[in-house]
């Protein structure tokens, strides 16, 4: 786990993204695993990103509020073609539980607005998961949040962290 330590417009976020290539940088260079991921082309990088993901501080503007939670979990999975269609409801009942939302029944039908914001961030943190990342960038995670919820999401993520071996940026 490392940190990421600056006062408020700093470019603290903007780091975050230009690690993860959601902006490209004007100059420089970004490695992951010895790769220079602004050298690789689309195929490669598509497969990079996978690996890489971001947990964005405010659940409410991370997820689509259009979409159930079991479409918003399920589509990074199809899409990298790593799950197939009949395993999903598995799949999404799996990150779920991992992130401690449960009974899983009683979430994947529903939408973001019908959720807490301790429950839509673990949302968000287990969409991060859905690709088996090794690299989180974790954009303030808990600021949005109530204070009485703060501390089990930071325990959820340092749990997970144990358990998977994630490495964060906070």
């Amino acid at each position: 786990m490392r940190g990421l330590v600056g006062e408020s417009g700093c470019g603290k976020t903007t780091t975050a993204k230009l690690l993860l290539r959601l902006i490209d940088p004007d100059c420089g260079e970004v490695f992951f695993k010895d790769k220079n991921i602004l050298r690789l082309n689309e195929d490669e990088l598509f497969d990079v990103k996978r690996k890489m993901q971001i947990i964005f501080q405010d659940p409410s503007s991370a997820l689509n509020p259009r979409k159930t939670i079991k479409y918003i979990l399920s589509r990074p999975t199809l899409l990298h073609g790593l799950c197939e269609k009949d395993e999903i409801d598995q799949h999404v009942e799996k990150l779920l539980k991992l992130v401690n939302v449960e009974p899983p029944s009683m979430f994947v039908d529903r939408y973001p607005h019908e959720l807490s914001g301790g429950q839509k961030q673990r949302v968000v943190i287990a969409r991060a998961l859905s690709l088996n990342p090794e690299f989180i960038a974790a954009d303030e995670p808990v600021s949005f949040l109530d204070v009485s919820i703060r501390g089990q999401i930071l325990n959820l993520m340092k749990e997970l962290q144990r358990k998977i071996g994630l490495t964060y940026l906070f």
